[in-house]
């Protein structure tokens, strides 16, 4: 759980119930959504990854629902069955809700922007700065590891899922991340040849595909791997 889970998820669900965004919302519908999604977010306003982890604790408890469409991306809504009570089922219990709705949006900014200070001080060797007998990672965190590879599953479905017309090189996306998947499952992983996959693959995606679910799922996924095998960008 990241440290901005608890107050991105009350953020997400003090605007549905105070109707601050439409019924059918999209991530990209709050004030505090970035405007245009990165690997670390400006001060103040959410990451699209962030945003999606919220949105998918809210889903395990039942506080809102994903809607899926053949044709579109997917959207979300308010459970039927939620009354103001469930509150307490989010990931800071009532606290961090309660707090947003006296202090308003100014406490939630504050919030954000000492997370995200707090974690671009923590210094991330580039891959050229690693010697060259230790450009291969052997695995000891698998934990981790699966966790990245439930990433790249999370982009691959996106990217099958998407329709749109202009997306004519999907076969070859697809191709690529398929390839990223079983590098990720050798005992050693080649450093360079993941910071190849995540900026000419990963980092198109998230780029060309923006606030889609392509571009979240790719941003969530761009986290992650760099942060484990030490890549900035």
């Amino acid at each position: 759980m990241s440290e901005a889970l608890p107050y991105v998820a009350a953020a997400i669900l003090h605007a549905i119930v105070n109707e601050n965004v439409p019924k059918y919302f999209r991530p990209n519908d709050f004030d505090f959504h970035e405007d245009k999604p990165s690997i670390f977010a400006s001060d103040g306003r959410a990451t699209s990854g962030e945003i999606r982890e919220a949105l998918s604790a809210l889903i395990e408890r039942k506080l809102i629902l994903r809607v899926d469409d053949k044709y579109t991306e997917p959207e979300y809504i308010l459970s039927e069955s939620f009354w103001i009570e469930d509150v307490s089922k989010l990931p800071s219990g009532r606290s961090y809700y309660d707090r947003l709705a006296t202090r308003g949006t100014n406490w939630l900014t504050e919030a954000l922007t000492n997370i995200h200070r707090e974690n671009s001080q923590i210094e991330i060797p580039s891959a050229a700065d690693i010697p060259a007998a230790d450009r291969y990672v052997s695995v000891n965190d698998n934990e981790k590891i699966e966790e990245i590879l439930e990433s790249v599953a999370d982009l691959i479905s996106a990217v099958k899922e998407e329709r749109t017309n202009s997306f004519d090189d999907k076969e070859g996306r697809l191709g690529e991340l398929l390839a990223f998947d079983l590098l990720l499952q050798q005992p050693q992983i080649s450093v360079p040849a993941v910071e190849f996959m995540l900026r000419e693959t990963v980092s198109y995606l998230a780029i060309k595909f923006a606030d889609k679910a392509i571009g979240i799922a790719a941003n969530a996924l761009l986290l992650l791997a760099a942060s484990f095998f030490g890549i900035h960008f």
